[in-house]
This record gives structure tokens, sequence and C-alpha cells, in this order.
């Protein structure tokens, strides 16, 4: 499989990144890979959208999950990219897994970093 892949795509960049992507999704769909919801957490996210209303609309998404009860937005332009980028910060008892559903449904979304806080 990974031959294939570097192959197809051209290059050990992009086939590294691949790679990274398939990884994470099979370890995603492992029992227990999520934290609970009730536990306290921090998730750090990065969001691709084009406008500011993708980004004004992505933060409505989050705030009408349960349990997120603070958001943090660091926004720029990324030089290689069209797309504006985000990085936001959510705090909560929040499902971080539901959370990366959500923003899916309309923009690119990367999950950095899910770490349980003291709240």
């Amino acid at each position: 499989m990974k031959e294939e892949i570097v192959y197809n795509c051209g290059g050990l960049p992009l086939a590294a990144m691949t790679l990274a992507e398939v990884i994470s999704i099979q370890m995603a769909k492992n029992e227990g890979f999520w934290p609970h919801p009730s536990v306290y957490k921090g998730i750090h996210l990065g969001l691709h959208v084009y406008d500011v209303e993708d980004l004004k609309e992505a933060i409505e998404k989050l705030r009408l999950i349960p349990g997120v009860d603070h958001i943090k937005i660091e926004e720029g332009l990324l030089v290689i990219s069209p797309t504006y980028k985000s990085y936001i910060f959510v705090r909560g008892e929040c499902d971080a897994e539901e959370i990366v559903k959500q923003l899916r449904k309309f923009c690119f979304t990367e999950l950095f970093a899910v770490y349980n806080l003291s709240p």
C-alpha cells in the first residue's frame, strides 16, 4: 500500500501526508481513542475556510455544541494556499469527535490535539 501511495503522489512529502492521514483515520476508529465527553478538555483545531463568513459559521456551530464553554481564535493566511486558515482552541465538557464531525460538514478541519484540563 505504501509504495502505491508514494507512486501515485509523485513524491515523498505528499505521500507522507497521505500516510499520516490514513493512520490517523484508522486510529480514530479504535474504541477508546476519543476522550469521554464528560471529561473537561482542551481541543486544538485548524480550519481551512474561504472567507470570514465561513469562519463566523464555524464559530456559530461551535457555540451550539453542548459543553463548549470557551472558544479562542487565531487567524492567518497561508502563503501556499488560497484558503483562510484559522486555529481554534475549544475548552469544555464536550465531545471532540462531534465537534470535528460538525465542522467537517462545511470546511476542512484538522484536529491537532485533545487533552484533559482541570476545570
